[in-house]
């Protein structure tokens, strides 16, 4: 008896992103996407896309911040939805940022965003100061590269 294989299909959403990261799903399809160097951006489901806050030496945002920076494999990296997002449009961000002369460190972000989802206002940074292996040398496994990571949920 042979099994079924099921048959794979591929779709294409969205093209001509850089570095895409990480994507959070509205009930009605809306798609919330970072792109590492670039910034947050929402795919509604006509088909438009709003850029929503971009990092710094990027345009075409609603909002741009001069502290988010893309250095090797850090940058604007997770992003997820809080969980009451239908009633306070609150949204989290996981990105690199740089003040001053100081190192750059990660930070978690909470942002409002726009009834229109047009924008985003209100930014909130609630965790700050996450340091990131910003070397190969310092990879805590060894290996060649220096993995950001930036994942939240």
């Amino acid at each position: 008896m042979q099994a079924n294989t099921p048959e794979v299909t591929q779709n294409v959403v969205l093209d001509g992103l850089e570095s895409p990261w990480d994507l959070a799903f509205l009930p009605d399809g809306t798609m919330f996407f970072t792109e590492k160097c670039k910034g947050l951006s929402v795919k509604l489901p006509d088909g438009t896309v709003n850029n929503l806050l971009g990092m710094s030496g990027t345009d075409g945002y609603a909002m741009t911040s001069d502290d988010l920076v893309c250095e090797g494999q850090a940058g604007m990296n997770g992003v997820t939805l809080d969980p009451k997002f239908a009633d306070n449009g609150t949204i989290y961000v996981y990105s690199a940022s740089r003040t001053g002369d100081n190192p750059a460190v990660n930070r978690v972000l909470r942002l409002n965003v726009n009834g229109d989802l047009a924008g985003v206002s209100d930014r909130a940074d609630i965790v700050i100061d996450i340091p990131y292996k910003q070397v190969a040398t310092e990879h805590p496994f060894g290996g060649p590269g220096a993995h950001n990571g930036g994942r939240i949920r």
